[in-house]
């Protein structure tokens, strides 16, 4: 099965829901034409299991690896040799002594996530699912609660909304009024 539409037609929100209750299994491609953005979100038995956005050309699994940090160039080249020798690419990679698979799973599931409220925010583009079988070797799956992304994202849009409504522009800078300290005092941590 096939699925492509534009952005605008079909949302995000409302593909991700058809996908995973049908528990589809493939590889949604999402270009957003403007910017020159594309995403490819990988889809397990509906489960959402990795996801990456680029503003170039599309990259490989390895690449993103290296540009996250999680590998360098000789170690890429250890782990494609190793890799036969295991059963899927997270586990090569704590067996070639990368990483701990849980701290492995934890950082890049905190990456996924943080792409997939990103590609929430595409709203104009052309998206399509390719219905495939995936290489767990090749492909890093880890599964993720779609119906907790979609959730998510939606507080996270329509937070940004509500702030995009006060604030008058992302290069405000704030500060306190004289008038307000002599009527309210407030306790500030430096973070704050």
């Amino acid at each position: 099965m096939t699925i492509q539409s534009s952005i605008r037609e079909l949302g995000l929100f409302d593909l991700f829901q058809i996908l995973h209750l049908n528990r589809k299994t493939g590889r949604l491609i999402i270009s957003d034409g403007p910017e020159g953005r594309e995403a490819q979100i990988l889809f397990f038995e509906g489960a959402v299991c990795f996801a990456v956005s680029d503003n170039s050309s599309p990259k490989s699994v390895e690449s993103f690896l290296i540009d996250w940090g999680v590998l360098d160039e000789q170690s890429l080249h250890g782990v494609e040799k190793a890799l036969p020798k295991y059963e899927g690419f997270l586990e090569c990679l704590e067996g070639e002594g990368i990483g701990l698979k849980n701290h492995l799973e934890s950082f890049l599931s905190s990456r996924v996530r943080e792409s997939i409220y990103e590609i929430f925010k595409w709203d104009m583009g052309e998206c399509r699912f390719i219905e495939e079988n995936l290489d767990e070797k090749r492909e890093i799956l880890i599964s993720l609660n779609t119906e907790n992304l979609i959730l998510e994202g939606a507080r996270r849009i329509d937070e940004w909304s509500n702030i995009r409504s006060k604030v008058p522009s992302r290069q405000s800078v704030f500060g306190i009024r004289s008038e307000n300290q002599q009527s309210q005092k407030l306790n500030l941590k430096p973070k704050e």
